[in-house]
């Protein structure tokens, strides 16, 4: 090809554009022409595929079909122009022509084109009609582009500051922490919820449901503490705080769920309702296939954007009806059967793993509802009866131990007394079976997979240990984490091995088969939870958020730190069993690397670990540059944590 003829197939078939406003639109076809002239020459009859996808209808559709006359294909094609390009001016290229496949009656994008010409061709006294019919083709030419498909799109993409956001196009977006591990945890993993300190935290649901994605917990502090003043958090979608919504996964699945309008997490979006009313209506088509489909037919990102939320063709009368049909009653009341979820009762009978949830009651483990916590609807819980049977030290131990009963005859005591006159005798090989283990027994299902399922279903932040010495035949005892301070773990380790121990000398006195081998794995369960209480490295507890002065001395674990580095001396003891467990009966997924993310600027007095480029020595003396690495795998000595414990005295 020659030049000329280069730069009029270029313009032909390759370069299409698209931009919000007209006058823009109109300094770019200038530019363009001006540029395929210096290369190929002047062209009079140059052809642009340059249109503004911001132009809307802005007439009654009665008028605006009148244009098409008679021409009923025609006329379907101006109801489809005038439905997408409703709201182009706050929409632009977020329309996509293509989610919504029409009859085949309806004309084509392509088609409209020389329809329109032909009627702007026709003389006419209506001003407003031409400019109607302008608009129309203008419009149709914007939809032609906007169906295309292209090998490459560059785009500038426009930033526009929150407040000046238009109502129809505010997808309220979540808080992004920053800091996961330091402002997060499972609700679980503390005793009771202090409202002061801690918020629930509406995460992107895994499941489908009225009320799931209710596990976590934000260190808020009402506003007042770290979260809200840390350079890496953005505090966003506070519009829709105390505000009923639905909360929809920002994943291609775009699984959804109800929110009472609690604080949500960045990985969803909030879509609140203008009018209340329409709330069911809003619910029945999020929790459809259809608005999966047309998420993912509006974009193909892993992530997808906010905006597209609302960029969905939402037919509010046609969902009115169908949610009429599927809720006579309305939606339900908050309620969860889920042991994992805030809102659960705490209940064992009707609870989705009722053998979980007996165990945790037996440690004296009481759900949020049960410990004074209230959510919309959801009113606290006073006691049902199950109190009797809960251990007061939160220390159980399979064998008997210390004049106690071995702890499946007390489980079994419990579960029996939960489900009342729906007890028999099959009850137990049933609940059994549901866990999913091959164990029939209590007194195995206890020993060998209880604690790995539990580590399972709480997200590896376990909130029962089960710590034991390495022999099936061995020690093992059930411990409540919560419970579990310096003076229970000196419980632990001299009531409760101390008499186990005991036992096991006395046996092995009298000969007794495995009774010495016994004996010998006790002890060295006991060399352990005494390094533990001391707090030498690697025994010990490291907080990387608090200064050098803060830092844990033996073993006071403070419960807001959460299980993730509160259970570290214990996977990091000797290994008795399970390789990486420790002292624990399984090994729960659990590591200390590198968390994402920098720090602000620290001191190095303070701070030193985040002074290294490199996984911090044990000396940890900081290195000459701060880096901001969140290192967790870090070690210190007593002596090194008493004398800046000294300094800031």
């Amino acid at each position: 090809m020659s030049a000329a003829e280069a730069v009029a197939a270029v313009l032909r078939d390759n370069l299409h554009g698209l931009e919000i406003d007209e006058r823009c639109t109109r300094i770019a076809a200038f530019n363009v022409a001006l540029t395929a002239w210096k290369v190929g020459g002047y062209q009079p009859s140059t052809t642009l595929h340059l249109a503004c996808s911001g132009l809307a209808p802005n007439t009654r559709e009665a008028d605006w079909l009148a244009i098409a006359g008679d021409n009923e294909k025609l006329r379907n094609g101006m109801e489809r122009l005038y439905r997408l390009f409703q709201q182009a001016a706050m929409l632009g290229s977020l329309i996509n022509p293509r989610a919504d496949e029409r009859d085949l009656l309806e004309a084509g994008f392509h088609e409209l084109q020389p329809l329109l010409e032909k009627a702007l061709a026709q003389e006419t006294q209506d001003d407003t009609a031409h400019e109607m019919a302008v608009t129309a083709h203008g419009l149709a030419k914007a939809a032609e582009v906007l169906a295309g498909q292209f090998t490459l799109v560059a785009t500038n993409v426009p930033y526009l500051g929150r407040g000046k956001q238009d109502e129809v196009i505010k997808g309220y977006e979540g808080t992004s922490r920053g800091d996961t591990e330091r402002f997060d945890r499972g609700f679980w993993e503390l005793h009771a919820i202090d409202s002061r300190t801690w918020s629930p935290l509406l995460n992107s649901p895994l499941s489908e449901g009225h009320f799931n994605g209710r596990e976590w917990i934000i260190l808020w502090e009402e506003g007042r503490g770290p979260l809200a003043a840390s350079e890496g958090a953005r505090i966003r979608g506070k519009g829709a705080w105390g505000r009923t919504s639905v909360f929809v996964s920002r994943s291609q699945d775009a699984t959804c769920t109800l929110s009472n309008g609690e604080i949500h997490a960045q990985n969803g979006a909030a879509l609140v309702p203008n009018r209340p009313e329409d709330l069911l209506a809003i619910w029945t088509f999020c929790a459809s296939a259809d608005f999966r489909l047309a998420i993912q037919r509006l974009s193909s990102k892993i992530i997808v954007p906010s905006g597209v939320m609302t960029a969905v063709p939402f037919d509010l009368a046609h969902w009115q009806k169908v949610a009429a049909e599927k809720y006579p009653h309305g939606l339900p009341r908050p309620y969860s059967s889920d042991p994992t979820q805030w809102l659960f009762n705490g209940h064992t009978a009707g609870a989705d793993q009722p053998l979980q949830v007996a165990v945790a009651r037996l440690l004296c483990y009481r759900w949020p509802r049960q410990t004074g916590s209230e959510f919309p609807d959801c009113p606290a819980l006073g006691p049902y009866g199950l109190e009797p049977h809960a251990d007061s030290d939160g220390i159980v131990c399979l064998p008997p131990i210390n004049r106690e009963p071995p702890a499946a005859v007390r489980l079994r005591a419990l579960v029996a007394d939960a489900f009342g006159a729906d007890w028999t005798a099959g009850t137990e090989r049933e609940l059994l079976a549901a866990t999913g283990a091959k164990q029939t027994s209590l007194e195995d299902w206890l020993r060998d997979a209880f604690f790995e399922q539990h580590c399972k279903l709480f997200h590896n932040r376990p909130f029962v240990w089960h710590i034991w010495d390495g022999r099936k035949d061995g020690f093992h005892a059930l411990v409540n984490y919560h419970r579990l301070d310096n003076a229970n773990l000196q419980k632990l380790a001299y009531s409760y091995l101390g008499d186990w121990i005991r036992q096991q000398d006395a046996d092995a006195k009298a000969d007794k088969p495995g009774a010495a081998e016994r004996l010998g794995a006790a002890r060295a369960l006991e060399q352990e939870l005494i390094a533990i209480l001391e707090g030498e490295p690697p025994y010990d507890l490291f907080i990387r958020w608090k200064p050098l002065s803060e830092q844990p001395l033996g073993w006071p674990p403070d419960l807001n730190d959460g299980v993730r580095l509160n259970i570290r001396p214990f996977m990091q003891a000797r290994d008795l069993g399970k390789k990486g467990a420790g002292i624990l009966r399984a090994k729960p997924n659990i590591k200390w690397d590198k968390d994402r993310g920098t720090e602000p600027q620290r001191d190095k007095s303070d701070y030193p670990w985040f002074w290294h480029a490199e996984e911090p020595p044990l000396a940890c003396p900081g290195g000459p540059d701060f880096t901001g690495s969140r290192w967790n795998d870090v070690h210190l000595t007593l002596a090194r944590k008493r004398a800046a414990r000294k300094n800031g005295d």
